[in-house]
């Protein structure tokens, strides 16, 4: 497990944004993170929320185009 203010320790010269992809379940990383300025932490289900907006915009553009 990563632990928020064990990264925070790890990061705290860094200036470069950092970004932490959360694939195991249960999740490995604090989602506590997410707050911190330049740190992005994203976990399965974000990935997942992200694929169905944009399954429903490629959708709605299927239809669109249909209709030209």
């Amino acid at each position: 497990m990563i632990a928020a203010d064990a990264a925070r320790r790890a990061l705290i010269h860094r200036k470069q944004p950092v970004l932490f992809l959360d694939l195991a379940v249960p999740r490995d990383i604090d989602p506590a993170l997410k707050s911190d300025d330049n740190v992005y932490v994203y976990c399965v289900d974000d990935f997942r929320e992200m694929v169905a907006a944009n399954l429903k915009t490629r959708e709605q553009e299927a239809v669109r185009a249909e209709n030209c």
